[in-house]
């Protein structure tokens, strides 16, 4: 059985203070961000 997920800024100690993100147009962005949150556990 897989273990629940965790919250990354609980279970490392650690925080995302800011991530630079290069793209060529804001539909990029938001696909970037939305799989950044998703792999990260991240709330926007």
């Amino acid at each position: 059985m897989a273990e629940e997920a965790k919250d990354p800024k609980k279970l490392f100690n650690m925080y995302v203070a800011h991530v630079g993100i290069n793209a060529s147009t804001d539909e990029e962005v938001e696909s970037i961000v939305s799989e950044f949150q998703t792999l990260m556990g991240l709330k926007r």
